[in-house]
Formats: C-alpha cells, sequence, structure tokens
C-alpha cells in the first residue's frame, strides 16, 4: 500500500491535507511538507510557512528592534501530525525540535527570522509549551490560539 495515501492520523483534517493538498501547497510556494520516516514508515509529516508575529502578541522580553517596528519575521509551524499507530513514541517532539532547527538554520544562513510560531489546537497547546513554545494571550480562548518560540533567544543562552 503506498504510505503516503495510507497515512492516518486522529485528525482527517490533517489526513486530507497530507493526501490532497500538501504537494500543490509546495508548487504554489505556501507551504513545505517534511515527511519522517522511520525505518522506510511514514510516521509523521510537518509543514512550515513564512509568517509574521505582531509585536503585541509578544511578550515584553521579546520585544526588540526589527526590520519592521511592529512586525517580526517567522516560520509557522503550519501543520504538524503523527501517524494513529506512532503515538506516544517521540515522533511529534522530534518533529518539534526539527522544526526549530529548520527555522535556526534559515535565521543563520538565509534570511531573518527571529521567531517560531503555531496555530495549535487547544489541546495541544501544553505539548508546545514543553517545549518553551509561549501562549500569546490575547488568542488563548479562540479555536486554534497562537503560540511562539524564541529561537534567538535560546542560541544566546547557548553560547554562553
Amino acid at each position: 500500500m503506498d504510505q503516503l495515501s495510507g497515512f492516518e492520523c486522529s485528525d482527517p483534517d490533517l489526513d486530507d491535507y497530507l493526501h490532497n493538498a500538501a504537494l500543490y501547497a509546495f508548487y504554489e510556494g505556501t507551504s513545505k511538507t517534511h515527511l519522517v520516516y522511520y525505518n522506510s514508515i511514514l510516521v509523521g509529516f510537518f509543514s512550515l510557512a513564512t509568517d509574521i508575529i505582531k509585536d503585541d502578541h509578544l511578550i515584553k522580553e521579546d520585544v526588540k528592534p526589527g526590520f519592521d517596528p511592529h512586525n517580526y519575521p517567522a516560520i509557522k509551524i503550519a501543520r504538524l501530525a503523527t501517524h494513529k499507530d506512532w503515538r506516544e513514541r517521540g515522533v511529534g517532539p522530534f518533529m518539534v525540535k526539527q522544526s526549530m532547527a529548520i527555522a535556526i538554520l534559515i535565521s543563520r544562513r538565509y534570511a531573518g527570522c527571529r521567531f517560531i510560531t503555531v496555530d495549535a489546537y487547544k489541546e495541544r497547546v501544553p505539548f508546545y509549551q514543553k517545549y518553551g513554545f509561549k501562549l500569546v494571550e490575547s488568542t488563548k480562548n479562540k479555536n486554534n490560539p497562537k503560540l511562539y518560540f524564541n529561537h534567538i533567544e535560546l542560541l544566546k543562552q547557548v553560547r554562553k
């Protein structure tokens, strides 16, 4: 069976995106989907896109001089899904860390990017917070609250 068409997670919208929209989004330049395999088995995927985050969404310590005084460049985790048979096996954390690594690579080599953002399902907010993502307070009651991660501050701490 084709692994891509056989991929199933716990969310039909994410399954539909992978099966019917990810390739189109790639060709249209709106997102890039990364497939994650373990021993040649498709265990998850994540899609990244460019984003901005407004300064009024950030906590005071994260507001710094930038390209635009009110908008900061970001990489968005647009989609992230683990195959239903591979949940609780570290696939999700691996994909979040890969997203962080890609954002750091982009910001260090190719284009300015200070933050990683995600519009998470409410029930997934604690998952992202475990990795240092901060909840944008003004979005906490929305269906998909926004979170962000300041990877530049992480790099500064690592250098010390």
